[in-house]
């Protein structure tokens, strides 16, 4: 799934004139839901359940930061790699291509570079698309502030910047979207939920070093809880202690008054990133 993304961009650059009035954050093609059916696809193998809702992937998309997974997310990622590409070929094809650091740079014959400038090539349908999304992208890819966050974006903004910026900004738009999706009863929970120090030992930490590795059956149950899974089938409920029969999320766990609670606490604990 990691070697794909660079392959977004291009289903931008084919199918952006079949699909008009796209939002940046939100393309859907044949490769972006390829890429998000193998993901759900494979949260649903890990977890043994038989899909994966729609809420749980958005937090599954949200970066780790924010308290999700940070898995590649194809609708936010798309539009955006497919802008950054052009802006870097316009840059290039303006300023030249920088071969050694203590040489002036190559640049382009004329008759080429002019085949990336909107005046000289103004019937590119590629160059259409691109100064379609221009402007979204360029506010958000830049920092704040700035009389001309376009030019900036397109001739100084590194990489690097404009795709962590990019990120941090699709990230809030899923966290968002997640809370218009749930039920406002279960928006207290979710944000018990979206916490960082419990997505990194999922997901974020070297397994190379032992004291990272939690046991499979914790790491099942800590990845359900932070997708908001199910932890036990609804059809076959175990009985607490006090003779409650536990819910199917295990939320009956940390309000038993009748067990103790130093068990989960430290699998919480130890399971936590500092």
């Amino acid at each position: 799934m990691h070697k794909t993304p660079h392959l977004l961009g291009s289903e931008v650059l084919y199918f952006l004139d079949e699909v008009n009035s796209q939002e940046w954050d939100s393309w859907h093609c044949p490769l972006a839901e390829g890429i998000h059916n193998l993901a759900s696809d494979f949260l649903a193998r890990l977890t043994n359940s038989p899909s994966i809702p729609s809420t749980s992937m958005l937090i599954a998309y949200i970066s780790i930061a924010q308290g999700g997974l940070g898995l590649l997310d194809p609708h936010t990622r798309a539009i955006p790699d497919f802008i950054i590409t052009m802006a870097s070929a316009i840059r290039a094809a303006t300023n030249g291509f920088q071969v050694d650091r203590d040489e002036p740079n190559v640049t382009l014959p004329l008759s080429l570079a002019r085949h990336f400038s909107a005046t000289h090539n103004c019937a590119s349908p590629i160059l259409h698309n691109f100064h379609q999304f221009l402007p979204a992208i360029a506010a958000r890819a830049t920092p704040d502030g700035l009389t001309d966050p376009i030019t900036h974006f397109v001739h100084r903004t590194s990489i690097k910047s404009a795709r962590d910026r990019l990120h941090q900004q699709a990230s809030f738009r899923r966290s968002a979207s997640l809370y218009q999706q749930a039920s406002p009863s279960v928006h207290a929970e979710l944000s018990e939920l979206l916490i960082a120090s419990s997505s990194f030992p999922l997901i974020a930490m070297a397994r190379s070093v032992k004291s990272h590795r939690r046991p499979n059956d914790l790491f099942i149950i800590a990845l359900k809880h932070k997708l908001y899974l199910d932890i036990f089938p609804p059809t076959n409920l175990p009985t607490c202690l006090c003779s409650a029969t536990i819910d199917s999320r295990g939320r009956h766990v940390f309000n038993c008054k009748r067990i103790s609670k130093w068990a989960c606490h430290n699998c919480i604990r130890n399971g936590g990133a500092p």
